[in-house]
């Protein structure tokens, strides 16, 4: 049991990192793995045997579980400020095309140029600025897991040092 929870757990750790995969298919057998480990390290403190590798698998479920919930967490703040930005273009853009309409119901055919190439350029700007904040929001969430990981290894390092 031991082994198939160091096992697990290193599998579940590294689907946890991965973004969206960690919930559904790094979850259930961290659970497992996590449930494993401690009948492990509880049958061999009965019997008085070595328990490393029950030790590390919990350990190593523990970490899985953790970075899944985190990088969820993560991932739905930006998911969550992204949409909030999206409504907020939309909503200008629906307010420049307002104008647009108004403009071409007064103006001349040059005016309604003007003005679509205003709402243009304005377009593609708020788009550049979407795409900047999302790929921001999405960095500095992958630098606080890769910080989390590095944690955790860490401390499983130290973990097994000790035994």
């Amino acid at each position: 049991m031991g082994i198939a929870s160091l096992i697990i757990g290193i599998v579940s750790v590294v689907l946890g990192v991965i973004p969206g995969c960690g919930l559904i298919f790094g979850l259930p057998p961290a659970v497992v793995g996590l449930i494993l480990g401690i009948l492990e390290i509880a049958g061999k403190s009965k019997k008085n045997e070595p328990k490393g590798m029950g030790v590390a698998g919990t350990i190593l479920n523990a970490l899985a579980i953790v970075v899944i919930i985190v990088w969820t967490v993560l991932l739905g703040a930006a998911a969550k400020e992204t949409a909030g930005e999206f409504e907020a273009v939309m909503e200008e853009a629906k307010e420049q095309m307002e104008e647009m309409q108004e403009e071409m119901e007064d103006g001349t055919s040059e005016e309604m140029q003007e003005a679509i190439e205003k709402a243009a350029r304005a377009a593609e700007e708020l788009a550049g600025q979407i795409a900047a904040e999302a790929e921001r929001a999405a960095g500095e969430a992958a630098a606080e897991i890769r910080e989390g990981v590095a944690e955790a290894e860490e401390a499983v390092e130290e973990q097994t040092d000790t035994e």
